[in-house]
């Protein structure tokens, strides 16, 4: 069912939370890690109009950003995770990073974190084949710093895009879209 605004409440509080999820494995996580790490946090700090957090989920994260010598002040890396435990992170997280640099094909990531109404806070390639129209895309940290405020601000406009975000998910990926792509 469609969210309410006691689910933007709950998330949204002095401090932000936000959400990475992806293994080290896959190149195109280590990009979107390192866009993060590089440019994102600097605009968070000077941009977000809230105390933040990240939270990284997947393996392989500690001992890359200790070699990267990460500070990590607002930064919580998990390592691989039960699945009731990414649960417990997407119900806590206003949002969703899908920072990606590269890469083909719709994202999982993107996906999951709309089917639990986060907002996706995301590059044109993590957007690639979702055709949603209130899943936004931007290019640069500041561009995502200033959308995130937006959603910070307007209850109207989060609401507006989560529903958009079921909707797409209901019509497209839902059981009578399965059936019907599988002549059922």
């Amino acid at each position: 069912t469609k969210v309410d605004y006691k689910t933007f409440n709950a998330k949204n509080k002095e401090k932000i939370d936000f959400l990475f999820v992806g293994g080290i494995g896959n190149a195109p996580n280590i990009s979107a890690v390192d866009f993060i790490i590089d440019q994102l946090i600097d605009e968070l700090n000077s941009g977000l109009s809230r105390e933040w957090r990240i939270h990284i989920v997947g393996s392989g994260w500690k001992e890359y950003l200790a070699d990267k010598k990460t500070p990590y002040n607002n930064i919580i890396v998990y390592g691989v995770v039960s699945d009731s435990r990414l649960d417990e992170l997407y119900e806590q997280c206003f949002f969703s990073l899908a920072t990606l640099q590269f890469g083909s094909g719709v994202k999982g990531k993107v996906i999951e974190a709309m089917l639990h109404s986060l907002v996706v806070i995301t590059t044109p390639i993590g957007s690639e084949g979702i055709d949603c129209k209130t899943l936004k895309s931007c290019l640069t940290a500041e561009c995502m710093v200033n959308e995130c405020n937006k959603f910070l601000m307007d209850k109207d406009f989060w609401q507006l895009t989560v529903d958009g975000y079921y909707d797409y998910l209901n019509e497209n990926l839902g059981e009578t879209a399965m059936s019907n792509g599988l002549n059922i």
